[in-house]
């Protein structure tokens, strides 16, 4: 199965289109309006990337295995830090595959391997000596569905302030 991830950027549109190809309207009343679309349309998001930013994740050949199924082909990324990186692609192409690769949480799946390389500031990922909890409270997850303890909602949000009371040094009062 092709993840997409891996895959080239598209072009970007030609800049020679007229106003009209790019759909801003004629009838636009405010001078002020006019400009700004055109640049918003103009804009390029090359132009703001800067590629000498260092790299917070390397990603390098990786591939990932459902037991004999096959995942992910291949998926080579820099993620520079400072920069926002998106992951885009029709439901089961790999994307949520691929994240759960950066904080280790397919560990938890039986039967699941992963071969290639990927180093977060500059430590393999994959590596034994690897704390998965600190690595796991670095590269978190943001999940379409809530997961909450099976507790009630009051008991899920009092929890999960009390552990950042307990490990967050800014929550620490002297006495």
């Amino acid at each position: 199965m092709e993840t997409g991830l891996n895959k080239s950027q598209q072009s970007l549109p030609d800049p020679s289109f007229t106003n009209a190809q790019k759909g801003i309207s004629k009838n636009v009343k405010n001078d002020v309006s006019q400009s700004f679309l055109e640049q918003v349309v103009e804009a390029s998001p090359a132009k703001a990337l800067d590629p000498r930013a260092d790299t917070k994740i390397n990603v390098q050949h990786l591939d990932f295995y459902y037991g004999a199924k096959q995942a992910l082909y291949d998926v080579s990324l820099p993620i520079r830090e400072h920069h926002i990186t998106a992951l885009i692609g029709p439901s089961g192409c790999g994307k949520s595959t691929f994240l759960r690769t950066l904080n280790r949480m397919n560990d938890l799946i039986p039967g699941t391997r992963t071969g290639g390389e990927a180093a977060f500031e500059g430590q393999n990922i994959y590596a034994n000596s690897t704390d998965v909890v600190l690595l796991r409270q670095r590269i978190g997850m943001v999940f379409q569905r809530p997961n909450p303890f099976p507790k009630s909602i009051f008991e899920n949000v009092v929890n999960n302030n009390i552990l950042s009371w307990h490990f967050n040094p800014l929550f620490v009062t002297a006495a």
